[in-house]
């Protein structure tokens, strides 16, 4: 009878292993068909000026850098300088960005400020990014399911959404924007609700390695500019000292890993670590939570940063 049982629910699973599998290899090798920043870009097209300075990563630049005060600082028109980040965004989806983008719009582009945040680059991060939650190996996939405080569906930890997105076209967006008030850097006023769990948390080294596909799309960013010309700058942006110390305290295995793992795809390209910029005297003025600045915080930031790239070569 156990034998039977054992022979059951091999029957059942092995299939579905398969399926998994089939799934992973096949979306990996099309993963560049994909739509998957599903923003709305048309204001780009009503810029007064072709832009000089792109700023390009998920919330903590598009909260950290206000594009008028770099734009200002630096010398240049109104519009010379775009953020384009958004929440939760990875390397995968700034590079797909990239190559929707008419080609002719980086004629102009001098330099890119883009922020390298290593939670993103874990593999928990899928947990804010359920469509490439494919790259996730089955045991991976019903922990996050089970931990989650987001809902996960059996079709999300498969990787169905995805395959469906590479077989059909993405809706398109119709609606035209207007030019935002801040060329795409965003102002919070209020609590994020992500990340508001310990450091440790965010990467649960021992169960989730980081994301090799992240890394490969990182290097594909840096040479899709170095082929343009276009200087690059990395930024780990600043961090409240509750959070520096939480992660310098938990995460020095996992920072470690990453570190290496990043020097091997930048190179030569300049890496700058911001976190411990800002002073505890001030922080209380200038952070919204442990990673993002608040409207006074970022207006600071951004005049600090443009001072500070006079001193780089």
């Amino acid at each position: 009878m156990r034998k039977f049982i054992v022979s059951s629910l091999l029957f059942a699973f092995v299939p579905l292993l398969l399926s998994f599998f089939f799934l992973k290899f096949y979306m990996q090798e099309n993963i560049k068909h994909v739509d998957l920043y599903d923003f709305n870009y048309s204001w780009l097209e009503k810029l007064p000026h072709s832009p000089k300075v792109l700023l390009l990563g998920s919330s903590t630049i598009k909260y950290g850098l206000n594009a008028n005060i770099v734009s200002e600082d630096l010398g240049y028109e109104e519009g010379q300088v775009i953020n384009l980040a958004k929440n939760s965004r990875t390397a995968i989806q700034t590079y797909q960005l990239l190559q929707d983008l008419p080609q002719g719009f980086f004629d102009s582009v001098s330099l890119v400020v883009m922020g390298i945040d290593s939670w993103t680059y874990s593999q928990k991060y899928y947990e804010h990014n359920t469509v490439l939650m494919y790259d996730l190996n089955p045991f991976q996939s019903l922990y996050l399911r089970n931990t989650s405080e987001k809902e996960i569906t059996f079709n999300e930890l498969i990787g169905v959404p995805l395959y469906k997105r590479i077989l059909c076209d993405t809706e398109a967006f119709d609606r035209e924007l207007d030019i935002p008030e801040f060329y795409g850097s965003g102002r919070l006023e209020k609590k994020p609700k992500n990340f508001d769990e310990s450091v440790n948390e965010w990467f649960i080294h021992n169960i989730f390695s980081f994301s090799e596909i992240q890394f490969k799309h990182l290097k594909e960013i840096l040479n899709f500019f170095k082929k343009r010309r276009v200087k690059v700058i990395l930024v780990n942006t600043p961090k409240r000292s509750d959070w520096r110390n939480d992660f310098k305290g938990n995460c020095e295995e996992v920072q470690n890993d990453f570190i290496d793992r990043l020097n091997e795809v930048i190179g030569s390209t300049r890496y700058l670590i911001h976190t411990d910029m800002v002073s505890k005297d001030s922080e209380a003025l200038f952070f919204n939570d442990g990673i993002h600045f608040n409207t006074i915080g970022q207006d600071w930031y951004s005049r600090e940063f443009v001072k500070g790239m006079a001193e780089i070569p």
